[in-house]
């Protein structure tokens, strides 16, 4: 987003955000495999064809199609690469092997600073963050890309949990889920601290949702603390979850109570194997 700043110059901002809005509206549909093409239109749009080599870790998707709605802008700065019937794999070279957000949020960051403090000079360690994420001294500015297989083969990342797991975690998102529309519809009548303290609370809920599909060591811990601080505000909180605050005081005790059973057990395995 600071790069849409000096836009400001020149376009209103609210056609801007307007803008913004429609270009992603636009590319719901194109995230699919169930369309394969829109005949002429592919020339002009950026279509499902298209934001599928966009996303491949194929050799020749890397660095491609990095259009919103129009494609012709891939098809004149060079960018641009037609979908071929070899088959795409989807991810990034470094693909992350977690279901954390945050962590998914921060990860390629890491990897940028990591390369940067690689370098033997301060030339090359600026050009390690504004180069292409390829990019090596010696190579052109988007990097070599021959390290990349063609077809790489790769293993979905799934982590064995129980069908028990899939109705907790579902029955959070939900929650998760009306509090987000709560706080959208209620953004202007809710002050700033409160909107905030509210979204990092979401955010800490669908957080460990990713950490309990990882069977993190700190997913527990970490959804019983939720769950108990939950309690201790469910008068307000039930407010935002639309739901009667004695339902809530049931669901959230009795996710207390879960988590607490899960790390016991834990706890205990871990004694027991470590005496073994």
């Amino acid at each position: 987003w600071p790069f849409y700043l000096p836009m400001a110059l020149f376009i209103p901002p609210t056609h801007a955000i307007v803008h913004k809005e429609l270009n992603l509206l636009y590319q719901f549909w194109i995230h699919t495999e169930a369309v394969k093409s829109i005949g002429p239109l592919e020339y002009v749009l950026n279509t499902a064809s298209h934001h599928r080599v966009h996303h491949g870790a194929n050799r020749y998707c890397l660095d491609k199609n990095y259009a919103g709605v129009l494609i012709i802008w891939d098809r004149m700065f060079g960018t641009f690469e037609a979908e071929r019937d070899s088959g795409i794999v989807y991810g990034l070279v470094d693909q992350p092997q977690f279901w954390n957000p945050v962590k998914h949020q921060l990860f390629y960051y890491g990897k940028v600073i990591e390369k940067a403090r690689s370098m033997t000079n301060w030339t090359d360690f600026f050009f390690a963050f504004v180069k292409g994420p390829g990019w090596f001294p010696g190579t052109a500015r988007l990097g070599d890309i021959t390290f990349v297989e063609e077809n790489p083969v790769r293993e979905k990342f799934e982590v064995p949990v129980s069908s028990f797991l899939h109705f907790y975690t579902i029955t959070h998102f939900l929650l998760s889920f009306i509090a987000v529309d709560f706080v959208s519809k209620s953004m202007e009548l809710m002050s700033q601290p409160v909107s905030i303290l509210l979204a990092l609370y979401i955010l800490w809920s669908l957080t460990n949702i990713g950490l309990l599909y990882e069977n993190s060591s700190w997913a527990w811990p970490s959804e019983m603390i939720r769950c108990t601080v939950t309690l201790l505000l469910i008068n307000q909180l039930a407010v935002v979850f639309a739901l009667p605050a004695y339902l809530m005081k049931a669901m959230f005790t009795g996710s207390a109570l879960l988590s607490s059973v899960v790390l016991a057990h834990r706890m205990t395995s871990y004694k027991g194997g470590k005496q073994e």
